[in-house]
């Protein structure tokens, strides 16, 4: 009855060593995974409504002076913003370029949006429009 014990002990003993090499063997892939994707730059962002594999993120896709945006190149979100200088208002656009977000200051006029009065201007919420 004792050797019974003994190989039943044995035996539980073996299947907890199995299951925990099963279980440090997902956990190292899964890690080394995970490692990898960071070290490459291939961490998929879903913050700012794209999703891009490398670098620098644009919400309304690129250089789009009609449709406000957020610019993210891991340094923190920059968005398209209308400033005033002196009695113009003038758009800044931010959008990609070589995985780094770049600004743009735009007069709106010059892409054919204009203003009817001098109350309304033809920048407004971070986009040029008529108005």
């Amino acid at each position: 009855m004792n050797r019974k014990k003994r190989i039943k002990s044995n035996e539980i003993s073996s299947k907890k060593f199995w299951v925990w090499a099963v279980v440090l063997a997902i956990t190292g892939v899964l890690l080394g995974i995970l490692f990898g994707a960071a070290m490459s730059g291939n961490i998929i962002r879903r913050d700012v409504g794209t999703i891009n594999m490398k670098g620098c993120t644009d919400s309304d896709n690129g250089f789009n002076v009609a449709k406000q945006g957020i610019c993210n190149d891991g340094r923190g979100n920059l968005v398209d913003r209308c400033l005033r200088e002196g009695t113009k208002l003038f758009l800044y656009e931010y959008s990609c370029e070589q995985n780094k977000c770049v600004e743009k200051k735009v007069d709106c006029a010059d892409y054919g949006y204009s203003s009817t009065n001098q109350v309304y201007t033809n920048c407004y919420k971070g986009a040029c429009r008529n108005r």
